[in-house]
């Protein structure tokens, strides 16, 4: 059964903008760093599921 997500696409975008900026910065800490990085891969992968989920739905539209 798959769980609906609280988050939206626009917020996922979002927080990885963010989360891009604050590790771009020069005093970054590196500790901080790698929190941010599980946290962008876990954002990507659910990004790319609900596009996914958007091209088979009009994939099924289309057809």
């Amino acid at each position: 059964m798959t769980r609906k997500s609280p988050l939206t696409y626009d917020q996922a975008r979002a927080e990885l903008d963010e989360l891009v900026k604050a590790v771009e910065q020069p005093n970054a800490d590196l500790s901080e760093i790698a929190g941010k990085v599980k946290r962008a891969v876990e954002l990507v992968a659910f990004c790319r599921e609900y596009l996914k989920g958007l091209q088979n739905d009009a994939d099924k539209i289309l057809t």
